[in-house]
């Protein structure tokens, strides 16, 4: 089991070009493997960011091509790779009619010999009644499994974006101690201001975790919608260790050091004082 582990995230500004989009995910997945990095994480929607009413042109199956392409960059570079997320063609029969279809939000882990070793379909979907509304559930079918995978011998759990604000679930991967975790996201500008930092710090503290959690950075060109950047790490004591501006494509590196994790478990051991609450007394 390795003490100390390498990882990269990816900040993209993901648009409805889907080959330039890989192209550049490939890209910046060679410059960490370039720095060191022995785990890669992605956005989501790192490889299609555009119209939804495009997303029957862009849905796949897992594996497909575009997970497909990126086990051959982790195969080559010996490292794991966080597909962010991709759109997934649910594989349950029946005739696919675009005009109805929903797909899940994907998010895919991979070896370093390309094998696919997690897969999670984001369960709390994004509905937002503001202006422009937000609308996930109108194009996407909710995950049902939570999803643990080991990288070098430490459980990693696998959230996706919206699930930020649902700490029941990360409560969930603390249960198996869970060391790492992973938010591919694409949280916008407007709630990413008030509330990305303090939400990846929050579930890193509660859980004593490390938190890897790559954005989008600019705007959506289809929705205008403005996504906040500020890809960030976060230690299990709640400090950002590697963090991203607010625009830009970039990769931002940290050393995850797990006889640190250690310590402070072992010196605040909370995740040993969890208790099972009995249920809410009614009001009055």
């Amino acid at each position: 089991m390795a003490d100390i582990i390498r990882v990269a995230a990816i900040q993209m500004n993901s648009g409805k070009d889907r080959e330039r989009n890989l192209r550049k995910a490939c890209s910046l997945i060679g410059e960490a493997a370039g720095k060191g990095a022995g785990v890669v994480a992605l956005p989501e929607a790192f490889d299609y960011r555009g119209d939804k009413r495009n997303y029957w042109r862009v849905a796949e199956y897992v594996p497909g091509d575009v997970i497909n392409t990126l086990a051959r960059l982790a195969a080559e570079n010996r490292i794991y790779i966080l597909c962010g997320t991709i759109i997934e063609r649910p594989a349950d029969g029946g005739l696919f009619d675009p005009r109805h279809q929903r797909y899940y939000n994907t998010s895919v882990l991979l070896s370093p010999d390309g094998g696919v070793i997690g897969v999670y379909r984001k369960i709390h979907l994004f509905d937002l009644n503001g202006e422009p509304p937000i609308r996930e559930s109108e194009s996407f079918i909710p995950g049902r499994r939570v999803c643990t995978a080991k990288i070098e011998g430490h459980i990693c759990g696998m959230a996706v974006c919206y699930d930020l604000r649902f700490p029941e679930l990360f409560r969930r991967f603390a249960e198996v101690w869970a060391e790492m975790i992973f938010i591919p996201s694409n949280f916008t500008y407007l709630t990413g201001v008030a509330h990305w930092e303090v939400l990846n710090r929050s579930r890193a503290v509660e859980n004593q975790a490390f938190v890897i959690a790559p954005n989008q950075a600019g705007s959506n060109t289809a929705t205008g919608i403005r996504s906040y950047g500020n890809t960030m790490i976060v230690g299990p004591w709640g400090k950002v260790i590697a963090r991203a501006p607010t625009e830009g494509e970039c990769v931002i590196v940290a050393d995850l050091d797990f006889k640190y994790l250690s310590t402070v478990r072992r010196e605040l051991p909370a995740l040993e004082h969890i208790v099972a609450l009995p249920p809410v007394s009614p009001a009055g």
